[in-house]
């Protein structure tokens, strides 16, 4: 009746305080309760005295900490003695923190709020059964899979859900992992509500109690059907290379990684080679090893540029055979390359081409005899018809035709005989190098030429030139052979040509540009063989430019010409 409160010591110190600052009345705590929760205590005051006791004076209160947090506190009391009129005259009742309870409670909850939306939302297939195999709980990702909504799976057999061929199988597993605890990378076959068939791999752990009781199986299970289909479609694939490269008698070879000198060779480029993997590891090291000496600077340019996306990697060399003897192969290639352009790997191949050689150096041999012996017949012939020509004043017009047509003829049949014995002499000789102006020999070479050259009218244009390394009388037969092929198979009324050079790091590109008929895609490669011309119609023999070439890689250099086919060539040769 007094407003007389007695607070224990423990209830100030709960909230920081000390008791011997607090005074016995209800203004105290009053002070420090959340404004919300008073007006909750009072009214629950109000109605347990009401009601004589019978309404429970209980609730969950929040109070202002002496450092300024909220506690959490239980606050249970009731009035244990009433006056004769039914008033309250003494009220017992206690405090409990409960706000470390409430906090773990609150972490608890979160936990599970978040395991439940980690277990359903993750974008994996997981499941979770009872230890009677019904599902309790399902990821959104397996429901998608398998078509069914929550609703739908939520107490049934997982069983219901395996092929109805593995469904025993899929018993005797789930016993072995109720004994294990564990299982993984089972492999299944699924059946989603449209009837589909899914391959599946399954892993699964048995979720134990305190007291280490199973309670659960937690289930991932990945498709794996794409995956499955796609590796019996890369086998099939990789069964029908072997064939095919097997049947096409090539070795093949995997540069990996062209920042690295690993590589991958097959078991048919080892047997080409006469080595095994033990005494020649595969990498790029072991492949140069492998090179001839006089190729290996032409085929380090022709990858050098085939990396740098100047070109295709197509050469022919020699490779060193574990006996000791050199083959000839034709190697091939080609890079792969990222959105910048760099090189990332490389994959080629290597077939025999020493019966060809072989083949070609019975040609030579037999065109530089048949050129040779027929010589001599026809310098008699050209003897004979000089001598008919004296007579000429006897002969009728009929029969001085006859004579310049025997001319004309005799003369073809020398510069084809001449053709000839360039092609055996280039395949033959030795080259003597020496440091040689380029340009000095462009000079010679027009000086050579001048007279066509001004009949023609071609205008012709020479910029600088290095000194390389060479055999000049045999460069000076390739200039002279690309500078009168740029102005005899132009059409222009003022021909153009322009020479010049890019120097590189290790080599030097020498260019011949005219502004003349062009050359058709399909021709470039082909104009470099024997006896092949740019056009039908053009005249010649088709031999020049499979000289220069021959020259041109006993310079250890590469030749190749440029055209859109419609208004001019850029022949370019390199040089060391």
């Amino acid at each position: 009746q007094d407003d007389h409160q007695f607070m224990s010591d423990k209830y100030w110190q709960t909230l920081g305080y000390d008791p011997k600052t607090k005074k016995p009345h209800p203004s105290e705590w009053q002070r420090l309760i959340h404004p919300e929760d008073l007006e909750l205590t009072l009214n629950n005051f109000h109605r347990h005295v009401d009601s004589r006791g019978e309404f429970p004076f209980t609730q969950e209160v929040r109070f202002r900490h002496a450092n300024g947090h909220w506690v959490s506190i239980i606050n249970r009391g009731k009035v244990v003695s009433w006056d004769g009129e039914g008033n309250p005259l003494r009220m017992i009742g206690s405090h409990f923190d409960i706000t470390e309870l409430k906090d773990r409670k609150e972490e608890l909850s979160d936990q599970l709020v978040r395991y439940k939306n980690f277990f359903e939302l993750t974008p994996v297939m997981m499941h979770a059964v009872n230890l009677q195999g019904e599902i309790v709980q399902v990821s959104d990702y397996w429901l998608e899979k398998m078509g069914y909504s929550r609703e739908e799976v939520l107490g049934r057999k997982s069983a219901e859900f395996v092929h109805p061929d593995q469904r025993s199988l899929a018993r005797v597993r789930v016993r072995d992992l109720l004994n294990k605890g564990k299982a993984d990378n089972l492999a299944y076959q699924f059946v989603t509500k449209g009837g589909k068939v899914l391959d599946v791999i399954l892993s699964a752990r048995v979720e134990r109690d305190q007291k280490g009781n199973a309670i659960r199986c937690l289930a991932t299970v990945r498709d794996v059907t794409l995956e499955n289909r796609q590796r019996g479609l890369l086998e099939e694939s990789n069964m029908r290379y072997s064939l095919m490269t097997e049947g096409a008698c090539v070795g093949i070879w995997d540069w990996v990684d062209v920042n690295e000198d690993t590589c991958i060779w097959s078991e048919r480029f080892y047997s080409m080679i006469g080595h095994g993997y033990s005494d020649l590891p595969p990498s790029m090291s072991s492949f140069w090893q492998l090179v001839h000496p006089d190729d290996h600077d032409r085929v380090r340019l022709a990858m050098e540029r085939h990396l740098a996306r100047e070109a295709a990697f197509d050469v022919e060399c020699r490779l060193v055979t574990k006996a000791g003897g050199a083959l000839w192969f034709r190697n091939t290639g080609q890079a792969v390359f990222d959105e910048m352009g760099n090189p990332l790997r490389m994959v080629g191949s290597i077939a025999s081409i020493q019966d060809l050689k072989k083949s070609q150096e019975e040609m030579e041999a037999f065109n530089y005899t048949v050129s040779h012996d027929l010589k001599t017949p026809v310098v008699s012939l050209k003897g004979y018809l000089g001598r008919l020509k004296k007579f000429e004043t006897n002969l009728s017009e009929k029969g001085l035709g006859w004579i310049d047509r025997m001319d004309a003829n005799l003369n073809h049949m020398t510069g084809l005989l001449r053709d000839l014995l360039d092609v055996s002499k280039a395949n033959r000789i030795q080259l003597e190098l020496q440091s040689t102006s380029l340009s000095r020999l462009t000079t010679e070479v027009l000086d050579l030429l001048q007279e066509d050259i001004e009949r023609r009218k071609v205008k012709v244009e020479v910029k600088p030139l290095p000194d390389c390394q060479v055999d000049p009388d045999r460069l000076k037969q390739v200039l002279s052979n690309l500078i009168e092929n740029a102005y005899k198979y132009n059409s222009s009324e003022t021909p153009e040509i322009e020479i010049g050079a890019r120097e590189f790091e290790d080599h030097y590109e020498i260019f011949v540009k005219d502004n003349g008929l062009g050359i058709e895609e399909a021709a470039r490669e082909r104009i470099f063989n024997m006896f092949e011309r740019g056009a039908a119609d053009h005249a010649g023999s088709g031999l020049g430019l499979s000289i220069c070439r021959l020259i041109i890689e006993k310079h250890q250099g590469r030749i190749w010409v440029d055209s859109d086919g419609k208004t001019g060539s850029v022949f370019t040769f390199t040089l060391p």
